[in-house]
């Protein structure tokens, strides 16, 4: 009992029984560098067992990243990017830049295409940022031109069009001094620094011809003036906001250009081609002599009646001399507008009117004269008298000598464009297939008679 290699587990003894003769441990003959050893192979083997039973995982998130590279990130936002999905772009480039180094020239790049891409998705505070970057990242980069322009459009879209302005003005200061256009004339008004001057705006008027055949008062000029600088605050806006890089706006800029090109094209072509010499005048006129009259007009007063024998019968007491025509008219006529002002017809009947019957029943009558019989027309039948009339005149050549030359090169320009725009399908090989708009839409028209020049 007294070795002190014996192990006795106290613990167990009960004072009430009897002790036992102590019992040797398995181990009890074990020395502690024996033991020592048997407890290191219990933990190995331990550890062997845990590692065996335990689940098989993928890589190291070590080996992930290495095997994701930058380069492969790239990859993927210009992916994303491609698909339209600007939001998630965004975020995958942020990660590039993260796990890149790229120069300084790409770095600018990458912030500039965030910047486009966060005002696509109408995010102008985080677009204004990115594009703030590009500069800071690459003073010298060649986006420079670029990036004034959008980062006064991200102001403007925040509302904030005092910075907009002072960020506009402070890129205007760095680009260099451009020639000043010369002044003609007074200066009328100023926008900003820019002046306009009496030479622009007489430029703007030519421009329009409706303006320089109306625009004859300094009054007039003035009006003019206002909505000229109008038409340039709202241009300035419009660049501001970058509406012109809009697809939809291009298009109609583009179709705007077209039509300003042909119409200079005739103008080459044909207008300033066509002479009017004053024999060609002349002979102009004597074939078109019916073009150059006042024709025959008159006045007319009505009672308008439901049936033909009502109208009849009236007709016949007016011209006995039983009725008066005006009292008549406010007792019997079936017009609400003509029946209290003595039956009288607005504005004068001409030949060939509108109602072509009334007129010819009216142009055959005398000044002061009832129609021989009731004008029957969609409305019912009248009880017409003559009020005033003027016979058809000839003007002579000295009195239209403008008009004639105006409608001289008029028509003679109209040929010629027929002729130009022959040429050019003919030499470009124009072909249109009519089948494909309908029968009705494939019959030519009828050409419109006209003078010869």
């Amino acid at each position: 009992m007294s070795d002190p290699e014996r192990i006795t587990d106290l613990k167990l003894e009960k004072p009430a029984q009897a002790q036992k003769p102590p019992t040797r441990s398995a181990f009890g003959m074990m020395s502690s560098g024996s033991y020592a050893i048997l407890v290191m192979w219990a933990v190995m083997i331990g550890s062997l067992a845990v590692l065996v039973l335990l689940p098989r995982r993928g890589p190291s998130p070590q080996m992930s990243q290495a095997s994701w590279d930058a380069e492969r990130q790239r990859q993927f936002a210009n992916k994303l990017e491609a698909q339209g999905l600007k939001r998630e772009a965004i975020q995958a480039y942020e990660q590039y830049l993260e796990l890149a180094d790229p120069s300084a020239s790409e770095r600018a790049n990458l912030y500039y295409k965030l910047g486009k891409l966060h005002s696509e998705l109408s995010e102008y505070e985080k677009a204004l940022a990115c594009y703030l970057k590009v500069e800071i990242a690459d003073p010298k980069s060649k986006l420079a031109d670029e990036i004034g322009p959008r980062i006064v459009e991200c102001w403007e879209r925040l509302g904030k069009d005092i910075d907009a302005q002072y960020a506009l003005e402070q890129r205007a200061a760095l680009d260099k001094p451009k020639a000043p256009k010369e002044k003609r004339g007074a200066v009328v008004a100023k926008i900003g620094d820019r002046e306009i001057s009496m030479g622009e705006l007489d430029d703007a008027i030519q421009r329009m011809p409706w303006a320089a055949s109306q625009l004859k008062s300094p009054q007039q000029k003035l009006q003019f003036l206002q909505q000229y600088i109008a038409g340039e605050l709202l241009y300035q806006k419009a660049k501001k906001l970058r509406l012109d890089e809009n697809p939809k706006v291009r298009e109609q800029i583009a179709d705007l250009s077209k039509q300003v090109l042909a119409q200079e094209v005739l103008k080459a072509e044909v207008a300033d081609k066509t002479t009017a010499a004053p024999s060609d005048l002349m002979l102009y006129y004597e074939a078109n002599k019916d073009r150059y009259k006042d024709r025959a007009r008159a006045r007319a007063a009505h009672i308008l009646l439901d049936s033909e024998d009502k109208a009849a019968k009236l007709l016949a007491e007016l011209k006995g001399g039983k009725l008066d025509f005006a009292e008549a008219a406010k007792q019997h006529s079936l017009d609400a507008d003509t029946k209290d002002k003595g039956g009288e017809l607005r504005g004068w009947i001409v030949k060939d009117g509108p109602v072509a019957d009334l007129a010819d029943a009216v142009l055959a009558t005398d000044e002061g004269k009832l129609c021989d019989k009731p004008v029957k027309t969609d409305k019912g039948f009248h009880v017409v008298k003559v009020l005033q009339k003027h016979p058809e005149v000839q003007k002579r050549y000295d009195e239209v000598k403008q008009q004639v030359e105006q409608d001289y090169r008029m028509e003679k320009q109209q040929l010629a464009t027929q002729e130009l725009l022959l040429k050019l399908q003919q030499v470009s090989n124009v072909q249109i297939f009519e089948e494909h708009f309908g029968a009705e839409a494939a019959q030519k028209p009828e050409r419109a008679k006209s003078g010869k020049p």
